[in-house]
């Protein structure tokens, strides 16, 4: 502490004294702010995929981040979230210095969410068996990905989806064409069936 010092001399002329101050200054405790940083792994995604929200930070007594998370762990940590559009997280961390200060810092991240891509629907339709004698039926099948909704040509019409069958008599030598469509757009498929005069047997003789 700042301390005064006083001398006093003695001789045959007298008494004297003389004082020297000494000065001691506080030192002041060099206290670093609280830093923090976010981050996305990855940062960009489609709609409805996860991705790993990240954060570090140093000299803090305690952090949260918005968008529902609240309080979370310092001075490091990890989550997984399934954002449904573009956003942005913001972290505030704070700390309480020797005087009594509280200070405070922020850092942002933002994960950008893109739409998904659709697939396009696709189809497939057959007849077992493939060739009848006039007279005879057979099944028609089909089966679709990526569809909501199908039409058949033939005169059947509007069938369901992703799947069906329909026995069928044709008269002749037919192709079928099966349309469907779904939010990725549009696709059609064929098959064919054999219809053979009643006096073939098998396959190939006619």
């Amino acid at each position: 502490e700042t301390t005064v010092y006083t001398m006093t001399a003695s001789g045959p002329g007298g008494t004297t004294t003389c004082q020297a101050t000494v000065v001691v200054e506080d030192t002041p405790i060099d206290e670093p702010d609280p830093i923090c940083e976010l981050g996305f792994s990855p940062g960009t995604i489609k709609k409805g995929e996860g991705t790993t929200l990240w954060w570090w930070t140093q000299d803090v007594d305690g952090g949260s981040i918005n968008n529902g998370m609240g309080s979370v762990n310092v001075p490091e940590g990890y989550t997984y979230i399934y954002p449904t559009e573009t956003t942005t997280y913001t972290m505030t961390v704070n700390s309480e210095k020797a005087s009594g200060e509280l200070c405070e810092a922020t850092c942002q991240a933002t994960i950008v969410v893109e739409e998904a891509e659709t697939p396009p629907p696709s189809c497939e339709i057959g007849f077992a068996p493939g060739s009848v004698k006039k007279g005879e039926g057979t099944t028609l099948w089909w089966w679709s990905d990526n569809a909501t909704s199908g039409n058949m040509s033939g005169g059947i019409g509007e069938v369901s989806v992703p799947e069906g069958y329909k026995y069928i008599y044709p008269e002749n030598n037919s192709t079928f064409t099966l349309e469907v469509s779904g939010p990725g757009g549009n696709a059609s498929c064929k098959a064919s069936v054999e219809v053979r005069d009643e006096w073939c047997t098998r396959e190939g003789d006619c």
